[in-house]
């Protein structure tokens, strides 16, 4: 009889863990661990985990593997931060150097701002870049697609939240106010165009940063005579 009870005791407990999951007490498990200096750094690049990641949920969104609702629109989200990410690092790499073959004091590099508007970025890039790149270079990318789409981004999310929130704040709705559509996503588009996008900014990053490289080691060179 006391067998039997134990049992049934020890049922009802796994119906509840099973049934009602938040009212088992678990003891939380430390996740970050930070150095002892006390500075730390995420360390990767932070441009390139977020495209990535982006591009195989979308790539999973194209078979039927992921949900156009839930993974699609996080991929979406992921792409859109890429962007933003990707500019401003050029954007600083840009300010590294004073002209293509000249490099900017450190301590005259401007940083770059905490601003979400990638057209206003993507225009200072532009610029920053028409003193600091040749213009046979510049115009070998394809420029006027990357111009496609950040207006397409920056019309339909202007302000990097249409993807993380359903509203410009999360409140009561007027009763007056109509129902929102669903927008639709055509993913096969958005990877193709993820893809070139992806490859443009390598090409234009890359340039920045070896052109900085190659200054340095001719200023170097200089120096020693």
């Amino acid at each position: 009889m006391e067998g039997s009870e134990k049992i049934n005791s020890e049922s009802a407990e796994v119906r509840s863990t099973f049934l009602f999951p938040a009212t088992v007490k678990q003891t939380h498990r430390q996740v970050f661990y930070l150095p002892e200096s006390g500075r730390w750094d995420v360390g990767t690049s932070l441009t390139e985990a977020y495209y990535e990641t982006g591009k195989s949920l979308i790539e999973g969104v194209i078979p039927g593997s992921y949900m156009e609702s839930i993974e699609g629109l996080v991929g979406v989200f992921l792409f859109r931060h890429y962007l933003e990410l990707q500019v401003k690092y050029a954007l600083f790499h840009a300010r590294w150097l004073k002209s293509w073959n000249e490099n900017e004091r450190d301590e005259n590099i401007e940083g770059i701002k905490n601003i979400h508007l990638i057209d206003d970025l993507w225009k200072d890039l532009k610029t920053a870049c028409s003193a600091r790149i040749p213009d046979e270079t510049w115009k070998a990318w394809d420029i006027a697609f990357v111009d496609q789409c950040i207006d397409e981004f920056h019309s339909v999310d202007p302000k990097s939240f249409r993807f993380r929130y359903r509203t410009g704040k999360i409140a009561v709705a007027p009763r007056s106010e109509p129902y929102s559509d669903p927008m639709n996503i055509d993913f096969d588009a958005l990877l193709r165009n993820m893809t070139h996008v992806h490859d443009i900014f390598e090409a234009i990053d890359s340039y920045l940063i070896e052109s900085h490289r190659e200054n340095e080691e001719w200023q170097s060179i200089l120096n020693s005579f």
